[in-house]
């Protein structure tokens, strides 16, 4: 069976967390707030039916205090080209907010049953409906 090219970035992607030391990331979507680095303990990246669930267990290097982030919900991941490098690369990871998917997909079938529906409000959900964490991988 051949592979997408979404398959196979994130194939690269997989690759680079398992050879990776240090990842930087904020804990904040879509504006990349407070990033902090971390080192890299071990993670687990699992096929759900809302897509890619990414487990990161990291130590702080601030305090070497252990922690567990999550990303859910992983729809594509894209690198960033100005990042290509042997040590570094940058990662954004698309990821549904299941609440905004899940209004629109209740005001489509609303629209569909013949109930009016606003326009203003199916675009204000779309704009709203990803979310992306970037994620910066160190070697």
């Amino acid at each position: 069976m051949k592979s997408t090219p979404g398959e196979a970035l994130f194939r690269f992607f997989q690759t680079d967390l398992n050879e990776s030391n240090t990842i930087e990331l904020s804990f904040t979507p879509n504006i990349p707030i407070e990033e902090k680095q971390y080192k890299h303990i071990s993670h687990n990246l699992l096929l759900t039916v809302t897509g890619y669930l990414l487990i990161l267990n990291l130590e702080s290097l601030d305090n070497n205090k252990q922690i567990t982030f999550c990303i859910p919900d992983i729809k594509n991941v894209e690198l960033n080209n100005e990042s290509l490098d042997d040590n570094y690369c940058k990662y954004y990871l698309n990821c549904h907010v299941r609440t905004h998917y899940y209004e629109y997909q209740e005001l489509i079938e609303m629209k569909n049953a013949g109930i009016e529906i606003s326009s203003r409000k199916i675009e204000e959900i779309l704009r709203n409906i990803n979310m992306t964490y970037r994620i910066i991988i160190k070697k």
